[in-house]
């Protein structure tokens, strides 16, 4: 990933994490559980993501 596509990839996540968040708020409480890992998961990803393009730089 070009160092330019950070700032983007980033603001993509953000924007992907916050619509997800706000969906599994709406959900029952069942289903929140599910989403609430699958949330953790892809946070989880995208710290990930983030932490392996800064040891690239």
């Amino acid at each position: 990933m070009k160092k330019h596509d950070d700032a983007a990839f980033v603001a993509r996540c953000d924007e992907s994490a916050q619509i997800l968040e706000d969906w599994i708020n709406r959900t029952t409480s069942e289903d929140h559980i599910s989403l609430s890992k699958l949330y953790s998961d892809i946070n989880k990803k995208v710290q990930k993501k983030l932490s392996d393009s800064v040891s690239d730089g």
